[in-house]
């Protein structure tokens, strides 16, 4: 088949749309377009990209880059389009009215999401949340087939479409060379990746850092606003680096020499039913984890044996199971292979893959 996948929103590489889902159809023969709002030329020897300019503010994303993603993805003329960012649901609509199958993703529940944006006025968010559902409402019906990245967002859409599939975001096994406990030493060190702001734990992860000046923590990922980033870097000890959005080779090596990976969301109702791929990366790796005692995580970790879950709030508590962590040795290499483990059997994108082309292939027959 001809597909063609859209995002106005990520980044062209994004890990889940190019590495995984792209690479993945197009392995499996399909002709796969990436189409994308972005400034800068990539090269993949299996994905063509087509580009839009990228724009200069939300305004003009949600207005000039969807008129500009609309004609270009008609000169595509795919037979699948699948779209990765809710404004992209007008396109779909459109393309639907020309007699395409359209498929959304929903990478996470962007109702409940809306209602924590930092841009958006506070007063607002409950207001634009509920304007926005229903605008999903009238479109998701007509879709072809709805991709869920997490069990709670497909149980949430069950019976509102027929074709409809969870395909979680979990590792890529090799990206994570399998870790040598025998041999390898790691560094006395914290690692975070992902997205910096107060919701995701910015602040707890600081507060430990200045009771642990011995340990040193990295974290890997852009701030999302500059009132948190001055916030940070005023709180920030010694023992602290912010190396910023980097590489998957690097997120790869910067795994592989630490001792503990944190996950301490708070208890927002979104995080409280996701499926964090950090999570999962630290387990990939072999690095223990400490992560926030939401049930769903709490059960993964516990059936697993690969860390900790306790209360974001509860310094006290993190502060133990990390001294723990670092000090115990063999509690801590004992762990971090049960993470690797648990990815192997339960957690990779190997087993989403074969998700996905069955989904796929269930689409072409509709």
């Amino acid at each position: 088949m001809k597909i063609c996948q859209i995002t106005s929103a990520h980044k062209p590489d994004d890990i889940r749309i190019y590495h995984k889902q792209c690479k993945s159809l197009a392995k499996f023969n399909h002709e796969v377009t990436l189409l994308c709002s972005t400034d800068k030329d990539f090269e993949s020897t299996s994905v063509k990209f087509v580009k839009v300019e990228k724009p200069k503010n939300r305004s003009e994303r949600v207005t000039l880059t969807l008129d500009m993603m609309y004609r270009k993805a008609l000169e595509i003329d795919a037979d699948i389009y699948h779209a990765h960012d809710p404004e992209l649901l007008y396109v779909l609509k459109k393309l639907k009215k020309k007699g395409k199958k359209v498929i959304f993703d929903f990478h996470e529940d962007i109702s409940e999401q809306i209602k924590s944006k930092h841009y958006i006025n506070k007063y607002l968010r409950h207001t634009i949340s509920y304007i926005y559902t229903i605008f999903e409402n009238k479109i998701i019906k007509d879709l072809d087939g709805i991709i869920a990245a997490t069990p709670y967002i497909q149980e949430k859409y069950n019976g509102e479409i027929n074709c409809i599939e969870n395909v979680n975001n979990y590792p890529l096994l090799e990206e994570f060379k399998k870790y040598d406990f025998k041999t390898n030493v790691r560094e006395d060190k914290v690692l975070y990746i992902g997205g910096l702001t107060k919701s995701r734990g910015l602040f707890t992860m600081l507060k430990i850092a200045k009771e642990r000046p011995e340990y040193n923590f990295v974290f890997c990922g852009d701030f999302t606003n500059e009132a948190d980033k001055e916030k940070a870097f005023s709180q920030a000890t010694k023992n602290c680096t912010f190396k910023g959005f980097i590489s998957r080779k690097e997120i790869s090596n910067e795994l592989v020499t630490s001792k503990v990976g944190l996950v301490l969301l708070e208890s927002l109702d979104r995080y409280k039913v996701a499926l964090p791929i950090k999570m999962f990366e630290y387990m990939a790796s072999g690095t223990p984890v400490i992560a926030s005692n939401f049930d769903l995580w709490e059960n993964i970790i516990n059936k697993s044996e690969c860390g900790f879950s306790v209360s974001p709030k509860d310094t006290n508590a993190i502060l133990d199971v990390l001294d723990k962590l670092m000090e115990n040795h063999t509690l801590n290499r004992k762990l971090g292979k049960n993470g690797r483990k648990a990815v192997e059997n339960n957690y990779n994108w190997k087993i989403e893959e074969k998700k996905l082309i069955k989904f796929y292939k269930e689409m072409e027959n509709i």
